[in-house]
């Protein structure tokens, strides 16, 4: 995706969406455009040259207060394993910030996705009548 932070970071600092978000961010799947947070905290971005986001394998465990991560989630091919890995980095009492697209408004209910072929999982708050026919939901 492009710039998924930037087009709704405004809005989302109005509404005090960051207000949890400090210290040192690990930012997942941002490519080249991270969360934006004041001094002092600061972001690590993320993206495939830095490796498999779902291992996270040369980050040590608990090495960050907070990881964000906008449109990321629904491409990994085990989401239980990427969230255990993308706590695992995260200091005692840290925050995880993800945005995922809703199946119901972005998926309208398709399955797989018309919208991102890519797309190895979908995610909502309401339970449908009819859930996708995949393991992540």
């Amino acid at each position: 995706m492009s710039n998924e932070m930037s087009k709704s970071h405004n809005a989302r600092y109005r509404n005090g969406d960051y207000e949890h978000l400090r210290g040192r961010v690990l930012d997942i799947g941002c490519g080249p455009d991270p969360i934006k947070l004041p001094p002092p905290h600061t972001v690590r971005g993320w993206d495939m040259q830095d490796g498999d986001a779902q291992y996270l394998a040369t980050l040590d465990d608990r090495s960050f207060d907070t990881v964000v991560s906008a449109h990321c989630l629904e491409h990994m091919t085990d989401v239980p394993v990427a969230l255990s890995n993308w706590g695992r980095v995260l200091k005692d009492g840290g925050y995880l910030y993800v945005l995922v697209p809703s199946w119901t408004f972005y998926e309208r209910h398709q399955w797989p996705s018309h919208y991102n072929a890519d797309h190895k999982a979908s995610f909502d708050l309401v339970d449908p009548l009819q859930r996708p026919p995949h393991p992540f939901y």
